[in-house]
């Protein structure tokens, strides 16, 4: 149940009282007069139909039962309320951090940045949601997004960086299919996509000589970068993925680049994107960092950091 408003503003006088065990000490802390604080004391008893105060002679104070009650129940909610305030702070680096990013950076690339984080902001927690759906920060709650999108009304939008991308495919698949020397013996082998109609990478790289993924091209939607992956190792087609996701895979000779000729100048762009506000530019800025940092020493080869 809420607490009344008509109460809630008598209750600092209290705890003053309380606190100074004096009405002539509440009223100068809280720069007020003593009948003041008198007067809200009185109102806050009469509202509550108790005894909080009681008033000896020389000026002296003590606290009723009810009244002990309340100034501890009160001193309690007050120290959780500075810790929380604190908290809000940009300045300090603390507080719980929400981020959403898509599956493959979240799980290649954000661990690093977090340990990298624990470094530059150690009091600072994130909560991370990982999906490649593009979500509302604000009807969702979040502080940051990751995305390969910079349109959303209301959001600023920074680039991070870009990720180059190649098309790859095993070598057992290569055995058994003709390696593709241009972008029109792409029509002989089966292609493995995210979903239907979510060919954007395909097309990206197509359109370098008006091409586009149509009905003419073997599809098999393998859902997300790390279905697309394994269904490449598995010699199920040739896949189109960021570098950095699939770094393992190429170092131990699992898949192996085509078309290189085709990709060496293609990326897709990360953004971090969040609502603008003071406390905003502080946590980004930080964030920014880490992540930069995490690329040059991990990643370099696969992005062009901006």
């Amino acid at each position: 149940m809420a607490i009344p408003a008509h109460l809630i503003a008598h209750l600092p006088y209290f705890a003053a009282v309380a606190k100074y065990q004096s009405f002539t000490l509440a009223a100068e802390s809280l720069f007020v007069s003593q009948a003041a604080v008198s007067y809200q004391i009185r109102q806050l008893e009469m509202k509550l139909d108790v005894l909080l105060v009681v008033r000896q002679s020389g000026s002296r104070v003590y606290l009723t039962n009810a009244g002990l009650q309340l100034a501890a129940e009160y001193q309690t909610c007050e120290k959780r309320l500075e810790s929380v305030l604190q908290s809000l702070q940009p300045q300090t680096l603390t507080g719980t951090l929400r981020l959403t990013a898509p599956v493959d950076f979240a799980s290649k690339v954000l661990p690093y940045v977090f340990r990298e984080l624990q470094t530059q902001a150690p009091k600072l927690k994130i909560d991370l949601d990982v999906s490649d759906a593009v979500v509302d920060l604000l009807a969702d709650g979040f502080d940051f997004a990751i995305r390969t999108v910079s349109h959303a009304e209301r959001l600023q939008h920074e680039l991070l960086a870009q990720a180059h991308k190649s098309v790859v495919a095993s070598p057992t698949y290569l055995i058994q299919y003709p390696t593709p020397h241009s972008l029109s013996d792409l029509k002989s082998h089966q292609v493995l996509v995210r979903g239907l109609g979510q060919y954007f990478s395909w097309n990206q790289l197509l359109a370098s000589e008006g091409l586009s993924l149509t009905n003419d091209y073997r599809t098999l939607v393998l859902g997300n970068t790390f279905a697309l992956e394994e269904g490449a190792k598995a010699s199920l087609g040739l896949a189109l993925l960021v570098d950095f996701a699939i770094k393992e895979a190429l170092q131990s000779g699992q898949l192996v680049r085509v078309l290189p000729q085709f990709t060496e100048k293609l990326t897709t762009s990360l953004y971090l994107s969040y609502l603008p506000s003071p406390q905003a530019g502080v946590f980004k800025q930080v964030l920014q960092q880490a992540i930069e940092v995490v690329i040059k020493q991990r990643f370099a080869a696969a992005f062009i950091v901006v």
